[in-house]
């Protein structure tokens, strides 16, 4: 029998040491959110929809209107209110995927039967990124600055891009910038859609159900409300070309990849990520699927069945 890799169930102890805390403290898998990260990630991008659908009907578009409708959201207690909402549930789906992502990693049931449930699963990941990377853009503050000129450090040696942001963002005939913020919008729905596709094929056949735990679901809205009312999302000044950028404040989530764009190290950070986000989506296909072998420990067996429901290989009954 060839030995089986060693690295991911050495990751899997370190885990299981690390998560040591939180069991303790949450003392049953009831209150412990981490088993629920998966399912609270679902419930998460319900949130950041619903409140993204009403941010779009008070938003404009164009360099001022984009940046003025913002304004005029945080002046409103309810609009602030759903807009901080918005950001910090976005904040969270990356969050609580990671997290999701890494434990099923760990765990190794990421091959063999559950391989294309993991490459949509970290496709929808990404996409996710993307999608809060374009909200951000939407804006049209230093931080949408701050990306036109990570895009153009990274891609303005190519013709077209140059020829695109000189005529539609720096140029003298930019206009007022409608087409561009519609186009960003278009971008953002669309990705939206995708993530919403990923997240059905990764989840359709799932028996253990989709949605966290009710108590699970009101702690995260409570936690969300609490959260927004005591730091509401900030804004800052609208886009300058002509500024200089520096000292932001940067949402570790999603614009972590905006210090190294604007440095010495853009392409090398490019070509790190995507080589990061390929590895993760051929890791089932490249890596060796231990035999599968069923030990149950009757003295930690509680008759739960969960085990019974989530085997792919619909192997096990229970008596």
């Amino acid at each position: 029998m060839s030995k089986q890799p060693r690295l991911v169930p050495a990751l899997e102890r370190a885990t299981f040491l690390a998560e040591s805390p939180v069991r303790k403290v949450a003392r049953s898998n009831r209150l412990n959110p981490l088993p629920h990260a998966g399912t609270i990630s679902v419930f998460l991008l319900g949130v950041v929809v619903v409140t993204g659908v009403y941010i779009t009907l008070f938003f404009g578009f164009g360099f001022e209107a984009s940046h003025r409708s913002v304004e005029k959201m945080a002046d409103h207690p309810i609009q602030s209110l759903i807009r901080t909402i918005h950001r910090y549930a976005s904040a969270a789906l990356v969050l609580t995927t990671l997290v999701h992502a890494w434990r099923i990693f760990v765990a190794g049931r990421f091959r063999g039967p559950r391989a294309w449930r993991w490459t949509t699963g970290v496709a929808a990941l990404i996409i996710v990124w993307l999608a809060g990377v374009t909200g951000y853009w939407l804006v049209w503050d230093e931080r949408a600055e701050a990306l036109n000129r990570a895009v153009d450090r990274v891609f303005g040696d190519i013709g077209w891009v140059s020829t695109f942001l000189v005529r539609n963002i720096y140029g003298p005939d930019a206009g007022s910038g409608w087409g561009v913020l519609f186009f960003i919008w278009f971008l953002h729905l669309a990705l939206t859609v995708l993530i919403g596709w990923f997240m059905w094929r990764h989840v359709r056949r799932n028996r253990l159900g989709i949605l966290p735990p009710r108590h699970w679901m009101a702690l995260m809205t409570a936690a969300l409300v609490v959260a927004s009312v005591a730091f509401p999302a900030d804004l800052l000044e609208r886009a300058d070309p002509g500024a200089l950028i520096g000292g932001l404040p940067l949402d570790p989530f999603v614009l972590f990849l905006l210090p190294p764009l604007l440095g010495d190290w853009a392409w090398l950070a490019v070509v790190g990520f995507v080589a990061l986000c390929g590895a993760a989506l051929a890791a089932p296909h490249v890596t060796r699927a231990r035999v599968p072998v069923v030990a149950i420990d009757e003295d930690a067996c509680t008759g739960c069945e969960l085990c019974v429901v989530d085997c792919p290989y619909l192997a096990l009954e229970m008596h």
